[in-house]
């Protein structure tokens, strides 16, 4: 039964939404894999060559908000690990693939002595995927993790 409704949920999204749901699916443990396989640095410039290669002409792309969500259900129903970085690279990619400039924020904190990490993605300076407030609970550096590049022609 639950099979059935999620189906038919996910039949009732638009065919750029399931695409982009679909890919997200099977790219976060590619993702995942490059970041434990190579250097970040590495893993940054497979997804910026990727997601360089611009929107494929003809199709449509969801809005920036629904892209982050989409990336998000997607880390819920994949049976890999997504952590914050591996989700937000994702849809920092999707979103420059699909000709939107975003950056990939990392902020840092220190509860209790344990050091924590967190990665979100900004759009026009707004979390995508995280309350609008996680620069109020994080350190952040005053550069993104990843440039703000301009959109694909």
């Amino acid at each position: 039964m639950l099979l059935l409704r999620k189906l038919r949920s996910f039949r009732s999204l638009p065919t750029g939404e399931q695409r982009c749901y679909l890919l997200a699916l099977l790219l976060l443990p590619l993702v995942d894999l490059a970041l434990r396989l190579c250097s970040w640095p590495r893993c940054h410039e497979w997804a910026t060559h990727w997601a360089r290669r611009g929107p494929i002409a003809g199709r449509t792309y969801p809005p920036p908000r629904r892209i982050a969500w989409l990336v998000e259900r997607a880390a819920q129903h994949c049976p890999w690990p997504a952590t914050c970085l591996r989700r937000s690279l994702l849809v920092w990619a999707f979103l420059l693939r699909s000709g939107v400039a975003s950056e990939l924020r990392l902020g840092f904190r220190n509860p209790e002595g344990r050091f924590e990490a967190h990665a979100w993605v900004e759009w026009n300076g707004v979390p995508l995927n995280d309350a609008p407030d996680v620069r109020s609970r994080y350190a952040v550096p005053a550069e993104a993790l990843t440039p703000e590049y301009p959109p694909p022609h």
